[in-house]
């Protein structure tokens, strides 16, 4: 009998999403990744732990590119959003866009137990409406807003997506130019039979509210959906299923794998000013701003 949509056991659904276990270079691939972010943090022009909200959580990091009004990107890290790793741990990620003219913005968010993943989704939002009218006393324009995330930043990228910013937040409801989710989560449901379900608490009203794939309509936010070409089948069909849907819905959407790339090193092609993503970010926001 089965437990979910063809898989038997927890053992089997864990196989497909939980990659620090399957890979077993997991630990060696963060280290580096975060060294380099630190790095990053420590050298490149940076303003660093600025408040968006409330909390001792809602920070983000600005990067600033060398050119006056740059256009941005604003990005969401992922760690199925619970796992210790934080908005710093990524800063790699504005490598690349910054010397590509792109002043990049890492969010940090609060993570679960602590909090729920309504309650992440909220603070993504709000760190979008912050740096819609902050931006500009950093040189960046507000009107030249994309957003980027992986894994559980890829579902935060697709909920900013669906966001009524008119409506909400009494923002232009084109705030959000472009989306980039990267190895992105979409549909919530299968992780209530998996590890993450003590840690998410994910209950049939969560899921179906958190889900963008459940909620996806024309927004007019063109979206870039994108993951490593070697991650697993799962992956996949979360990503190319929601390309779909976008495409469907009357929207511009584009389904890239990146060859040779995993779960774990495909966001960090983003510190490279030539790889592939960094040259697709680099398009996407020439089409869209």
């Amino acid at each position: 009998m089965a437990l979910y949509k063809g898989f038997k056991s927890q053992e089997e659904i864990d196989a497909q999403y939980d990659v620090l276990t399957v890979d077993n270079d997991s630990d060696r691939l963060l280290a580096s990744h975060f060294a380099l972010s630190a790095e990053t943090r420590s050298t490149y022009r940076a303003h660093l732990q600025i408040p968006y909200g409330p909390t001792r959580a809602e920070y983000l990091d600005i990067f600033t590119a060398d050119q006056p009004n740059a256009p941005v990107l604003v990005f969401f890290h992922g760690g199925w959003w619970s796992l210790p790793i934080s908005g710093p741990d990524h800063a790699l990620c504005a490598r690349g866009p910054v010397k590509r003219g792109i002043t990049t913005i890492i969010v940090n968010y609060a993570l679960a137990p602590h909090v729920s993943v309504s309650e992440i989704v909220r603070q993504a939002r709000s760190a979008i409406a912050w740096v819609y009218r902050n931006i500009a006393t950093y040189g960046g324009d507000p009107g030249a807003l994309v957003a980027a995330g992986h894994s559980a930043g890829g579902h935060l990228v697709a909920m900013l997506a669906l966001t009524d910013w008119q409506g909400e937040y009494g923002l232009p409801a084109d705030t959000l130019k472009a989306g980039l989710p990267l190895s992105g989560l979409f549909d919530l449901d299968i992780f209530r039979y998996s590890w993450l379900a003590p840690k998410l608490l994910l209950d049939a009203e969560t899921v179906h509210r958190e889900s963008p794939l459940r909620h996806v309509r024309a927004t007019g936010v063109e979206m870039l959906v994108s993951l490593g070409a070697s991650e697993s089948r799962e992956f996949h069909r979360q990503s190319r299923t929601f390309a779909e849907a976008w495409q469907e819905a009357g929207n511009t959407a584009h389904f890239l794998p990146i060859p040779g790339e995993t779960h774990l090193t495909v966001y960090a092609t983003f510190a490279d000013p030539a790889s592939v993503l960094t040259e697709k970010v680099v398009e996407l926001i020439r089409r869209c701003t």
